[in-house]
């Protein structure tokens, strides 16, 4: 078997920056000898957060969850970013946090504030209860003025509750399939006279998609390497089927076990390997080894 894997494979930036910052969030905190936290997940891959909490990096969902006899901790926001009302928290508490959020998910965050700082409401185009929607959903206070749409029901709902003469600015979750952005955008600014449209799509996302369906439609298959939590890789392997009728989302090599995998994958000369942006390089070319001996 002929196996395909493009450059662009393994973590994007933003992921690696992350990863960097938890090492030295882990470094620093056996340093000065006090705990340290990581809120929420560090990024979508249960085997670099498994490693990482090994590495002694402590998973929790919120501050709360840090024993209040904990005087000095160490914290830092995941790539997902979080509400600011939780880095308010985490100060208060006395901690030190490290921002770990994607660059893209900040600069969407400002774009919020900057927007409502103009007396103009907010949509948020974004999956519902995605630890990103909630960062976005949680930027400011001003909560009365921020909504939130996932579906036509709640994009209908959102479009009734705004007055036609109210100024929108409309957002997106990085992640948030680029087929719905331009469905609810664009029906959005049918029904609101003032909208001004902000394509916060992760660009990284959008150009390895690009990158990898000429490979796919010249390969026999595609196998998309990533957790099946991430956004960004289930998108890519919706994306990619419209370009081959074979393509299999698989988490890691573990997923190779099975022997009715095998027998379907026998049966393909030239297989496309890609990743989601939080798949460590090593692991595609585990499964390009194991695929190789098919």
């Amino acid at each position: 078997m002929e196996v395909i894997i493009p450059k662009s494979v393994g973590f994007c930036h933003g992921v690696k920056k992350t990863l960097l910052l938890a090492d030295k969030v882990i470094k620093d905190s056996k340093d000065l000898g006090i705990p340290c936290y990581c809120i929420g997940k560090l990024i979508h891959n249960p085997k670099v957060v498994s490693a990482f909490k090994e590495k002694g990096l402590n998973l929790i969902s919120s501050v709360e969850e840090i024993h209040k006899d904990i005087k000095s901790a160490l914290v830092l926001i995941s790539a997902h970013g979080c509400a600011n009302s939780v880095k308010k928290t985490i100060t208060e508490r006395g901690f030190e946090f490290t921002d770990g959020s994607c660059v893209n998910i900040r600069r969407t965050q400002k774009k919020i504030l900057d927007a409502l700082k103009h007396n103009r409401a907010v949509i948020v185009l974004g999956i519902e209860g995605h630890s990103e929607t909630v960062t976005l959903m949680g930027t400011s206070e001003d909560d009365m003025n921020v909504f939130l749409v996932y579906d036509d029901i709640s994009l209908k709902n959102v479009i009734q509750k705004i007055p036609d003469s109210k100024s929108v600015t409309v957002v997106c979750q990085t992640t948030f399939p680029p087929s719905l952005f331009e469905k609810y955008s664009s029906e959005i600014k049918l029904a609101i006279k003032d909208t001004e449209i902000v394509d916060s799509i992760c660009n990284i996302c959008i150009k390895r998609m690009n990158s990898y369906k000429k490979f796919a439609s010249e390969t026999d298959a595609v196998m998309v390497i990533g957790s099946k939590n991430s956004e960004n890789t289930k998108n890519m392997a919706s994306f990619l089927s419209d370009f081959n009728s074979n393509v299999y989302l698989i988490e890691d090599v573990s997923d190779l076990s099975d022997s009715n995998v095998k027998n379907e994958l026998s049966r393909f000369k030239k297989v496309l390997l890609c990743s989601g942006t939080s798949t460590p390089l090593d692991e595609v070319l585990t499964v390009s080894d194991n695929l190789i001996l098919v």
